[in-house]
């Protein structure tokens, strides 16, 4: 079996938090089995890479913007057939940048809490939102 580690950022900027849309291509090629669209920013850690600095790079590969990291909110364990993989999301606060999505994504949005976005979100991502609200 393998074991992986992934960061994601859950980003603020003032009272909106940013959500990215997966590629069609990211879709079908993803090893998350249950994978929706929406997505937080991050992936996996490298080989001797501590989990802030994975954690800044990802952020910075699929968004372009810099953030402040605050702590740890939620730790998340999926097991597949060939896969062991731990998902660590993290508080962010935005700090500065323009967005420019990676090809990894086709879209993104700033998302008001309680908005009929938020309602709209999977039930995954309004689960982490709860660590915080």
């Amino acid at each position: 079996m393998n074991f992986r580690i992934a960061v994601k950022g859950l980003i603020f900027k003032q009272n909106r938090f940013l959500v990215l849309i997966r590629s069609d291509q990211e879709m079908r090629n993803t090893e998350i089995k249950d994978a929706t669209p929406e997505d937080l920013p991050g992936g996996m850690l490298k080989e001797n890479e501590t989990v802030q600095q994975g954690l800044n790079r990802e952020i910075k590969e699929e968004t372009g913007i810099c953030v402040d990291v605050v702590k740890a909110i939620k730790v998340l364990d999926y097991f597949y057939s060939d896969i062991h993989l731990i998902s660590i999301i993290f508080l962010c606060k935005y700090r500065s940048g323009k967005i420019m999505i990676s090809d990894e994504h086709k879209g993104y949005k700033w998302i008001k809490v309680g908005s009929e976005q938020y309602n709209e979100l999977p039930e995954w991502l309004k689960d982490v939102l709860e660590q915080i609200y």
